[in-house]
């Protein structure tokens, strides 16, 4: 992209009275400017006959808003013939996020008119920044747009590229629109050009799925797209715009259907979540779920086993648990620990092997290796090691009534009297709709790691309707001789006391 590098830069200090030039001052109310403000910007564009649309500058600027002060000036001189640069759009605006963070606008304001250099003339310019709606466009936010209500829509832009979205202009289906960079010659073979609001010869990753831009376009129906990219109907929130309508979830149902995902309490917010959308590339970010569409703003537990899709399913305001995963090292005891997290924010999970994070633990035996590395197809399923298969002792937990428990209350762990223990629950204490964590002395709190070697498991439900879940808990004795314990528990919801634990089969033999 190409700026028109016709002007210099100067602090009002270095400015002589003989020489041309114009001192730009920026004024704005300190007290109205929130304390994130990260920038202050100027954008110079030169003139487009005919048009108002102006190109970028090189005599623009941007200055950190802890470094300047109100009012603001600095000095513009001509880099060359006077009448050859023309008339200048001088704008200015303080802006907060700094790249690859998006770049909001805080205050703006523009120059009246168009301003011409005078030939040996200093002038003075003032601009007044006001909460106004502009866009900050491009990659460091050098470009500006923003309607000046008589004019119409002004655009300080690239030369070929005036809405720095990086598609040009010629090619580009909406040219004054940096959220749409689509172009008008589709390749994605959908037979779609313009409308088109993904496209590109080869797949691209949306929201965690691996998605075929041909699968992608106005009037796509949702069985479809989900045939097509092997997503399973487990996934109630895809989170994706394939029908190119600038929102998800808002499919035409088929005949005979209610309507997809409504917001029937007026709230705002529906099941799947609220959106924030961009063109190509798209996705859908995926806000706190409603739970009662009966009654605005209520959130009651529905019982809905939480997976890793952006959504809070059950309504508890926990998120998605980490999934135990391995990592092949080689060798005999070459399989470490690791787990997968879920971005809860936006409903993805990495199915790369590095998004496999090593939970700090040695190493197990390829017996327990092999089910956790079969959990990649088992990432979005409600109850992932269960889905994997693994062999597993299933702990009746008590939620339902209350009174003495006894010894179920606790499930002794096995350890080596002076040498010491490590014990951990994989992926934390908190594990989808349970707390789970070891006691070594009473009256302590839970925690999800310990050092004692015979501690209490001590589980406890975290809602009155607790899906069942699969949990990886791991010790070492600290003994070369001793290999490293691993034992997968599904915690299910029984009618005994409150916090009992009763296994089938035990999982650790008195």
């Amino acid at each position: 992209m190409t700026r028109t590098p016709w002007l210099a830069l100067a602090l009002v200090a270095g400015a002589c009275a003989s020489e041309t030039g114009i001192i730009v001052e920026v004024q704005w109310t300190e007290g109205d400017i929130p304390a994130d403000a990260d920038r202050l910007r100027i954008y110079v564009g030169t003139g487009v006959a005919g048009e108002q649309r102006f190109v970028v500058n090189d005599g623009g600027l941007v200055r950190p808003y802890a470094e300047v002060h109100e009012p603001f000036r600095y000095f513009l001189r001509p880099d060359g013939d006077v009448a050859e640069i023309g008339a200048l759009k001088l704008a200015a605006a303080i802006t907060r996020g700094v790249p690859p963070d998006a770049i909001e606008p805080i205050a703006f304001g523009v120059a009246g008119g168009e301003v011409p250099f005078i030939d040996g003339q200093i002038g003075l310019v003032k601009i007044n920044l006001f909460a106004f709606p502009y866009t900050p466009a491009g990659p460091d936010g050098e470009c500006a747009l923003f309607d000046v209500g008589s004019i119409g829509e002004v655009v300080i832009g690239q030369a070929d590229d005036g809405d720095c979205d990086g598609t040009p202009d010629a090619v580009d289906c909406a040219p004054l629109d940096p959220a749409d960079a689509s172009m008008a010659s589709g390749v994605d073979s959908d037979g779609i050009d313009c409308g088109d609001c993904l496209d590109g010869a080869d797949p691209v990753m949306l929201n965690g799925w691996r998605i075929d831009p041909g699968s992608v376009f106005p009037g796509q129906r949702e069985d479809d797209f989900r045939a097509a990219n092997n997503i399973p109907t487990s996934v109630a929130c895809l989170h994706i715009d394939f029908d190119c309508s600038g929102a998800c979830g808002d499919e035409v149902p088929h005949i005979g259907e209610p309507p997809r995902d409504p917001d029937l309490d007026t709230s705002g917010a529906t099941v799947c979540g609220s959106t924030a959308l961009r063109q190509d590339k798209l996705t859908c970010a995926a806000r706190p779920s409603d739970c009662d569409e009966e009654m605005a703003g209520q959130t009651p537990i529905t019982g809905e086993a939480e997976i890793c899709d952006g959504r809070d399913a059950n309504c508890d305001g926990r998120p998605a648990p980490p999934i135990p995963c391995a990592i092949d090292r080689g060798g005999a005891l070459g399989c470490n620990i690791g787990t997968r997290m879920c971005d809860d924010a936006s409903g993805r999970i990495s199915p790369e092997p590095s998004g496999c994070v090593d939970a700090g633990f040695p190493h197990l035996f390829s017996a327990e290796c092999a089910p956790l590395q079969a959990t990649l197809q088992c990432l979005f399923d409600p109850d992932p090691l269960a889905c994997a298969g693994v062999d597993r002792s299933t702990c009746d937990v008590g939620v339902a009534e209350t009174g003495p428990c006894a010894d179920l209350e606790k499930l002794r762990m096995p350890g080596v009297p002076g040498t010491g223990c490590d014990w951990r629950v994989v992926g934390g204490a908190v594990q989808g709709d349970w707390n789970v964590g070891f006691v070594g002395m009473p009256g302590t709190a839970p925690s999800a790691t310990t050092d004692q070697c015979g501690p209490a498991l001590v589980v406890a439900p975290a809602n009155a309707d607790p899906q069942p879940r699969t949990i990886m808990i791991v010790g070492d004795a600290r003994t070369p001789l001793t290999p490293i314990v691993a034992r997968f528990i599904t915690l299910k919801a029984d009618d005994v006391c409150d916090g009992a634990l009763s296994c089938n089969p035990l999982v650790f033999l008195p």
